[in-house]
C-alpha cells in the first residue's frame, strides 16, 4: 500500500510538471 501511494504521488507530480512545461512552451511560442 505504501509503495502504491508513493508511485501515485510521483505520477501526479510528473503530470503537473509535464503540464506546466507544456503551458510554458505554448506561452513562449505565442
Amino acid at each position: 500500500m505504501q509503495v502504491y501511494f508513493s508511485v501515485s504521488v510521483h505520477l501526479n507530480y510528473f503530470i503537473k510538471v509535464k503540464n506546466s512545461t507544456f503551458e510554458y512552451l505554448n506561452f513562449n511560442i505565442i
